[in-house]
């Protein structure tokens, strides 16, 4: 709880300086920084509160997108893309391997369920769902079966769908990671902050956009296959189709050896 309010803080301040700028533009009032501070502070012990007291399924749903943003946009800017495509194809490996062979990540599933932490985003079948009252091990399959192992029926069926954190946050990653690591390609896109910020070029944006369509397009393919009521590895899609969306569309856009240009490992 600790490490997601700090989280949520360091998402939140930045937000706070955008609606303190937006201010200062329309109404020509400045807000000091020390009321950012607060306005941060009790946004995020309220936040974190509202979690710990009634952890329904919009709020689970709000503090996760709001640290996962943070967490994307920290290790983006952080990580060139050559070095986030190596970490999401580990990434991916292991995904497949704990979800569909040692099956250890559903049991954690079921944990971060049981203990109603953000760390996964909730999507409810229908109306009146309440995520507070979920208790069982809904990850994990409850399947009778024959004694030939054939003629599998489903006891039960899960009221909601279930995507960790993780699985949005790696996409994310490169998109902001190809936004600002990639060579300054094509005219001039994005400067609303000026200086000391550095203005967005046409190329890496197109790739950027490129690498998120791609990992969409992974998302409706997992989606399709989770909609059948089995519980899926959700990162060999949603990494692998955002990878072909950065190559692709970097190809394209700024060219295929741009993609690695003046991108280092040391």
């Amino acid at each position: 709880m600790f490490a997601l309010g700090i989280s949520l803080f360091y998402t939140i301040w930045p937000v706070a300086l955008i609606l303190r700028w937006l201010i200062l533009v329309i109404t020509d009032f400045d807000i000091s920084t020390t009321f950012l501070d607060i306005f941060a502070i009790v946004a995020t012990v309220g936040l974190m509160t509202l979690l710990y007291k009634y952890p329904e399924w919009y709020v689970v749903n709000s503090v996760g997108v709001l640290v996962g943003a943070g967490v994307i946009t920290l290790l983006g800017v952080t990580f060139t893309p050559s070095l986030i495509i190596i970490f999401m194809i580990i990434a991916a490996i292991y995904d497949h391997w704990a979800v569909n062979k040692s099956k250890h990540m559903l049991e954690l599933a079921d944990t971060m369920i049981n203990l109603k932490l953000p760390v996964l985003l909730v999507a409810p079948k229908e109306r009146g769902y309440s995520f507070r009252d979920e208790k069982e091990k809904i990850m994990q399959e409850d399947i009778s079966s024959t004694d030939n192992n054939q003629n599998k029926t489903e006891k039960k069926s899960r009221d909601a769908l279930f995507m960790g954190l993780g699985d949005v946050i790696f996409p994310g990653i490169l998109v902001i990671s190809s936004v600002t690591f990639l060579p300054e390609i094509g005219p001039v896109v994005f400067d609303i902050w000026g200086d000391p910020s550095l203005p967005i070029h046409l190329g890496p944006m197109l790739v950027g956009l490129g690498t998120l369509f791609g990992g969409l397009c992974g998302y409706v393919a997992l989606m399709t296959q989770v909609a059948r009521g089995k519980p899926q590895a959700g990162l060999p899609l949603l990494n692998g189709g955002s990878i072909l969306g950065y190559i692709i569309f970097g190809s394209i856009a700024i060219g295929f050896n741009q993609l690695w240009h003046n991108i280092t490992f040391l």
